[in-house]
């Protein structure tokens, strides 16, 4: 069983890719943060971190902190948008050295995926309005329901339904569930 950390610049997208990664069998997230220090007392020592290379700490220096805190495990650094599948196979394939999983990489990843995968997404995400698309979009970048509002020009009553209604429409339970489907099956295209 791989043992993995996530580090991500925001903790409702470290907590997605987390929930993301754990579905995969022989894969368990031990922790997953915004930053080192939240997790390195905590977790003794994993096997893989992940570490977007957007946090708020530069890449370089995120990158030194874990290899001094844990020299064994792999380090799979997201630069660009990853699918979960493209991530968990650099996870299942990483080594101990450090795995750039590039927006190229992600690129090959995608057009590699079955169809199987792709295609109910695609027919999910046909029968979102344009203003739940619009709310889906600005939710798994991170924004809260407020924000979401303020940037739609909507009441926060009137948001909290389009949400609703996105976790009915997407069979999820919650607003991470969203975020982590979003992230397993990438944003609608229009």
């Amino acid at each position: 069983m791989q043992r993995i950390v996530v580090l991500m610049d925001r903790a409702v997208t470290a907590q997605a890719v987390a929930e993301a990664i754990s579905a995969h069998h022989g894969l368990l997230v031990e922790a997953a943060a915004t930053s080192l220090d939240e997790v390195a007392e905590s977790v003794e020592s994993p096997s893989v971190v992940v570490v977007d290379q957007h946090t708020p700490q530069s890449s370089a220096a995120m990158l030194s902190e874990v290899r001094n805190r844990w020299p064994e495990a792999a380090v799979v650094m997201l630069d660009g948008i990853a699918t979960v599948e493209a991530l968990v196979t650099a996870i299942r394939e990483s080594t101990g050295d450090l795995t750039v999983l590039t927006a190229s990489a992600v690129a090959r990843a995608r057009a590699q995926l079955r169809t199987s995968v792709v295609r109910p997404a695609v027919g999910v995400y046909a029968r979102l309005t344009p203003r739940e698309k619009e709310v889906l979009a600005l939710l798994s970048a991170g924004a809260s329901p407020a924000s979401i509002a303020e940037q739609l020009k909507i009441s926060v009553n009137t948001c909290r339904g389009y949400l609703r209604t996105l976790m009915a429409k997407l069979g999820a339970r919650s607003q991470l569930e969203v975020v982590a489907f979003v992230n397993q099956h990438g944003l609608p295209d229009d």
